[in-house]
């Protein structure tokens, strides 16, 4: 007997830094930026952005006078490239080191006394701002690229002493892996393995509209299902081995498929298919064309293992019921009848 069970663990929210925990050097009166944290992911074809692969965002930010009531906001900066790269990072993933910067034509500079807020994005288009930072922003989900957002507000300006701005960038999509468990016990069924093949999420968005105060709404349903591939190796530094080829899990071991896909956060109805094939040695013994309906609820910034175990739990034994007993003699055929065309000759004579 076999048994299918799929859960869905939200493994952890992304853990947030203060900009304060940050310490960088002065780079004088022009307004420089710096990426401080994005938290670090796991590889098997991980399309999100951490610290250190992260390579530009685009920066919002305004500027607002203390010298009378109800000065105005000024934007000085309406989308502008940072470009760079963190070099360091220290045990819990924050930038010890990097360079970033932006171009010369857009340089910006400290006023004493000015209040400043800022807002930086990577990978999303603004729909639209007033004039102080973005409001909402939308993302499709056909690329696969992280959604990343940061604000550093309430910063006063200073005639020296400003250093980068530094941002603590926040997920603000939902990621998705499958891992698969062959339950059936290690011992003596080692014979028994499983390939999990053509593993596909549908119903899930492929397009929405976060507003930064009210989160994701306005979602538009993908029309074809987001494919995870197969259940694969990975060497020991997390990369897809044998090019993505579905590897045959063994008993009480567990892999995870080819792909880890970026969602857009929401409840939705959703289906989950894929193919389990068993095999005992090099032979097909069973093909299990698994699907599941269930509602799911994705929150922005956290990380979901889609977990599915299968096994064979019901072990194949023998027992003795009776010995049949011998049936009633039966009269048998006179085989000794001699055969009168062949009498042996009298030996006496």
């Amino acid at each position: 007997m076999k048994k299918i069970i799929l859960a869905t663990l939200a493994a952890a929210s992304l853990v947030a830094c203060a900009q304060e925990d940050v310490v960088v050097a002065p780079k004088g009166e022009a307004i420089a930026f710096d990426n401080a944290f994005v938290d670090n992911t796991t590889k098997a074809i991980d399309p999100s952005i951490t610290t250190k692969t992260l390579t530009s965002f685009v920066v919002y930010g305004t500027t607002q006078g203390d010298h009378a009531d109800n000065a105005p906001i000024v934007r000085i900066f309406d989308g502008v490239e940072v470009t760079g790269a963190v070099t360091e990072t220290d045990g819990e993933g924050k930038a010890t080191a990097g360079s970033w910067s932006y171009a010369d034509s857009y340089t910006q500079y400290w006023i004493d006394g000015n209040k400043y807020n800022f807002a930086a994005i990577a990978n999303g288009n603004v729909e639209s701002h007033e004039n102080e930072l973005p409001k909402t922003i939308s993302y499709n989900a056909a690329g696969q690229k992280d959604l990343l957002y940061a604000e550093a507000k309430n910063i006063e300006g200073k005639n020296t002493g400003n250093g980068p701005v530094a941002f603590t960038f926040d997920h603000l999509l939902s990621k998705a892996v499958f891992t698969f468990t062959n339950t059936t016990p290690a011992s003596p069924a080692t014979a028994y393995t499983y390939k999990v093949t053509d593993i596909e999420i549908s119903g899930v968005a492929s397009e929405g509209i976060y507003d930064v105060v009210d989160g994701w709404g306005s979602f538009t349903i993908a029309t074809n299902p987001l494919e995870f591939k197969n259940i694969v190796d990975l060497d020991t530094d997390g990369n897809v081995l044998n090019s993505g080829e579905a590897v045959a899990v063994g008993a009480q071991n567990t892999y995870k498929s080819h792909y880890e896909r970026l969602l857009i956060p929401g409840t939705r109805d959703v289906t989950i298919s894929c193919t389990i094939t068993l095999y005992y040695g090099n032979a097909i013994v069973d093909v299990i064309n698994y699907e599941k309906n269930f509602s799911l609820t994705l929150v922005k910034g956290t990380a979901y293992s889609f977990n599915l175990e299968v096994g064979l739990n019901e072990t194949i034994k023998f027992t003795v019921t009776k010995v049949e007993g011998w049936k009633n003699p039966v009269v048998a055929p006179d085989v000794l009848e001699p055969d009168h065309d062949n009498i042996l000759p009298d030996t006496n004579n």
